[in-house]
């Protein structure tokens, strides 16, 4: 004889199963109509924050009296740069640290786990995580440039006495791992690749740039590549870790043996603002030598193949990208783009926006000269 009593547990279990299913189906429904012209997992994680009461980035950070000269984003806060020192915001508008130092070129490089912050020709770097805290490196020689992959390690071009410069690769815990010296090129920057593994430096020659790649367990060259009559710009490991290279008048994607396999020249127009940070793509500004303010906006995959071109007929102050998306600031406001250059948001800006950074959130922050917007 069967168990009314268990028969009736199980309809209960069913009926609670059911009703749960449909909480979160119409939850789901609710969540992509609120999200309807950005379905992406960025814009829904910002709506559920708001729902269930998440702290609440900032909407507008100020640093008046600092006079800043550069920014850097980093997780979502602000880096505000000045001649005097540096000023570390977290992403709810508070100020996470500062260092008062007197430098007269402040460059601020930035990942997704660490940031660096130099005077371009002095020794010290001081290297900064997204809770504030800020750690020293003292390098032996001058810094001309640095770079900052997404685990924190960093590749520091430096100055080398008897030789034309020299990379110095720091672990995440800022321990010198690999170090290589140049003595046929003078060193432009380095970059260390997601992995950790490898290592891509560009130098500039008598007839050109090259390309050079090291593994970080070996000394031995493991490829070169040459751009005659090119000044290589900056190098960018790839999402199956081939290595491709903006310069002055093209963008190429080198094969591990460093043999051509994709390039986009644009010789016809000027290199204006660039970023090769979005996931699996980059973005180049191609400015017209004619005068007036007609550009282009050129976004290319990690294999060197373009993937759409956008004609402007405005101002363009910046850009920025990072994650699936790329920020234009314009002289009339600010326009978000996916890596198909489809308009995804647009936004109204102050006439004093001077730089724009974008989050790998979809989130975007609009710096002036006393104070930063952030709109999502």
């Amino acid at each position: 004889m069967r168990d009314k009593r268990s028969d009736k547990k199980i309809s209960t279990w069913k009926l609670l199963v059911t009703l749960v299913v449909f909480i979160l189906v119409a939850g789901f429904i609710v969540l992509a109509a609120v999200n309807i012209n950005d379905l992406s997992l960025e814009s829904m994680g910002r709506t559920l924050k708001s729902w269930f009461g998440t702290k609440e980035r900032a909407e507008t950070i100020s640093y008046e009296g600092t006079e800043p000269v550069g920014f850097a984003e980093l997780n979502g806060g602000l880096i505000t740069l000045s001649l005097e020192g540096f000023t570390v915001f977290d992403e709810y508008g508070n100020k996470a640290a500062d260092r008062s130092v007197v430098m007269s070129e402040p460059v601020a490089v930035s990942g997704k786990k660490a940031a660096g912050v130099f005077d371009r020709g002095g020794k010290t770097l001081f290297i900064i995580n997204p809770g504030g805290d800020i750690k020293v490196y003292e390098s032996d020689e001058k810094l001309l440039s640095v770079s900052v992959n997404a685990n924190g390690w960093f590749a520091l071009c430096t100055e080398e006495t008897n030789y034309k410069g020299s990379v110095t690769v720091l672990n995440s815990q800022r321990k010198a791992v690999y170090k290589f010296y140049s003595g046929d090129g003078y060193l432009l920057n380095a970059v260390v690749s997601d992995d950790n593994k490898s290592l891509a430096a560009v130098k500039l020659n008598s007839g050109g740039s090259e390309l050079v790649r090291y593994s970080l367990n070996s000394e031995e060259v493991r490829m070169t590549a040459k751009a005659d009559s090119q000044v290589m710009v900056k190098a960018k490991f790839g999402v199956y870790n081939g290595v491709s290279v903006l310069t002055d008048t093209s963008f190429i994607a080198y094969d591990d043996d460093g043999q051509v396999k994709e390039s986009f020249g644009f010789s016809d127009y000027r290199l204006g603002a660039f970023s090769l940070d979005g996931d699996g793509f980059s973005v180049i500004l191609c400015r017209s030598d004619s005068g007036e303010n007609r550009s282009k906006l050129v976004t290319l995959d990690d294999s060197g193949k373009v993937i759409s071109e956008l004609e402007i007929v405005k101002e363009v102050k910046g850009l920025s990208a990072s994650g699936r998306y790329i920020a234009v600031l314009y002289s009339d406001g600010l326009s978000v783009y996916d890596k198909s250059l489809k308009e995804r948001r647009t936004y109204e800006t102050d006439p004093g926006a001077e730089s724009v950074m974008m989050c790998g959130d979809g989130a975007v922050i609009v710096a002036g000269e006393y104070s930063a917007a952030i709109v999502d």
